[in-house]
């Protein structure tokens, strides 16, 4: 249902109508909408019930400068149990399938986040980029030397993926990043919202949400 909706952006350039192939070469149109649900809008109702943060794992079929001396977020440590409501189970390493490193997921409270697969990392944020609200299921994973970001299709714009700080806000580096860019060129770098994530010996993925 994600891939569909996608499709459905309109183009932010004059002539509407015309078809830019962006990212993986999926066509889409240029107008920000939010397609997914933000979890930033939904923040507060954290501090509710744990039933309420329970994950939905509802999966879809298809639609996230550094320094190298930062820290990294401890990614493993004492067994995870789903008791525990402060890590949320949201999916398993197997639903990583085809080959692909990224994997949507719609919670209970209807938010949408991503969970990204960087060799027995997991990595997870809100599932839209920051500029235009672009779903970032098909973002490209960039391996880097202070660790792993991610690219978004669309416009460009890379994250750090360990914690969420943009790298990079909306290049001019093809003729729809240009325009963009251009839209974007006096808007101040929003971060991308990351959470902790980890692995039990199941294979089963927890994320935590609330702040730390």
């Amino acid at each position: 249902m994600f891939g569909t909706s996608a499709l459905q952006h309109h183009h932010l350039l004059s002539a509407a109508g015309e078809t830019w192939r962006v990212g993986r070469g999926s066509p889409c149109s240029l107008l920000p909408h939010p397609l997914l649900p933000q979890r930033h809008h939904i923040l507060p109702q954290r501090k509710q019930s744990a039933t309420k943060r329970q994950a939905c794992c509802a999966q879809s079929k298809g639609f996230g400068s550094s320094s190298k001396t930062k820290s990294k977020r401890k990614r493993s440590g004492p067994a995870l149990q789903e008791s525990n409501p402060e890590w949320v189970p949201v999916a398993m390493v197997s639903e990583f399938k085809d080959g692909k490193n990224t994997l949507p997921k719609i919670l209970r409270d209807n938010s949408a986040i991503v969970l990204y697969q960087v060799g027995s990392e997991i990595y997870c944020s809100d599932a839209n980029s920051t500029a235009f609200k672009f779903p970032l299921i098909d973002a490209n994973i960039v391996e880097r030397e202070d660790g792993p970001a991610v690219e978004v299709p669309l416009d460009g714009t890379v994250y750090d993926l360990d914690t969420g700080k943009v790298l990079e806000w909306c290049p001019r580096n093809n003729p729809v990043r240009f325009v963009l860019g251009a839209l974007k060129e006096k808007s101040q770098p929003q971060d991308l919202r990351v959470y902790p994530a980890r692995v039990n010996g199941e294979g089963k993925i927890f994320v935590k949400f609330a702040p730390e």
